[in-house]
């Protein structure tokens, strides 16, 4: 009889540390897949605002003259009582774009247009990888991570007709003269962890 209570005792005992493991493992598991999901979804959301951005601002991306494009966009995370944070606060992540390398970007055509952009964004995130349970930190401290690319060519639209002045640096003249290099087409999107 004693050896049955013992083994019924070890029995109990194996299935509660295996329970209080796979709890342990499913909570880690949890707020690793919410790190990544909040930093992915920050990579994509930068990703689509920069391009949108650069359809709109003709004097960006170009191969020559273009000014500097650096953007950068906060981390959001839902919020309410029983959500825990997985992103420190004020974190953010930063897009930079420019004209891809080896590709003639912008400029004027015969016409007087603008010839077609080719610009490559790349998000990263400045911060320490999170452990376990740590927290998703971008900021400007720590390494720099890569965590998304994109390459765009921003089409002719041959709707717009070039007035043949020269681009001046308002973005408003610009566009009433020969911007028509606004239609995005997506040449290659990437998110990374």
């Amino acid at each position: 009889m004693l050896i049955l209570v013992l083994v019924f005792t070890i029995v109990v005992a194996m299935l509660a540390v295996s329970l209080l493991t796979l709890a342990w493992t499913g909570s880690t598991s949890l707020r690793a897949f919410k790190i990544e999901r909040s930093r992915r979804y920050a990579a994509d959301g930068a990703l689509q605002s920069a391009v949108q951005m650069v359809k709109t601002n003709a004097t960006l991306g170009q191969t020559s003259g273009s000014p500097a494009c650096s953007m950068t966009f906060p981390i959001a995370e839902a919020t309410g009582a029983n959500i825990t944070s997985v992103v420190a606060a004020g974190s953010y992540v930063t897009v930079s774009c420019a004209a891809t390398t080896g590709v003639t970007s912008g400029g004027l055509d015969s016409d007087s247009g603008q010839r077609t952009r080719d610009v490559t964004f790349t998000v990263t995130c400045q911060g320490a990888l999170p452990g376990n349970k740590g927290t998703l930190t971008c900021g400007n401290t720590g390494p720099v991570r890569v965590i998304g690319r994109a390459r765009v060519r921003y089409e002719i639209d041959f709707g717009l007709t070039p007035s043949g002045s020269t681009c001046s640096p308002s973005v408003s003249q610009c566009w009433a003269h020969n911007a028509r290099a606004v239609v995005p087409k997506v040449l290659e999107w990437s998110i990374s962890g």
